[in-house]
């Protein structure tokens, strides 16, 4: 027996196979979508922490630049102003920061530098 009304359509089974290959297509590329964005975003958090670093880093050298061995006289003895520890370090320097109140001032400068774990 032959079929005579066939209308030339999509069969069942074949919209379901190629649904299925569509949505998986989409799920691959949502997935590179996303990794591609998460992958931006840690590169972005990576290059401010650099940034912060490097403006830190040169700050600090500019300061230990200008860093002076200054001893002052008593009669209890002679103390050198420096101090160092793990959080903290203490010194007297002539360099000061741009744009701080210190700037409009010359001279030498007891800088105290403490490290913020926050």
């Amino acid at each position: 027996m032959k079929r005579t009304d066939s209308t030339g359509g999509f069969t069942l089974l074949e919209l379901v196979i190629a649904l299925s290959i569509t949505s998986l297509i989409l799920v691959f590329i949502g997935s590179a979508f996303y990794m591609g964005y998460r992958s931006e975003e840690r590169a972005s958090e990576r290059e401010g922490l650099q940034q912060r670093i490097r403006i830190i880093n040169e700050r600090l050298t500019w300061l230990l630049r200008g860093a002076y061995p200054f001893v002052r006289v008593s009669p209890e003895g002679n103390t050198l102003y420096f101090f160092g520890k793990k959080d903290s370090i203490g010194f007297v320097t002539t360099s000061t920061l741009s744009g701080s109140a210190l700037e409009e001032r010359a001279g030498l400068t007891f800088m105290k530098i403490f490290l913020d774990d926050g």
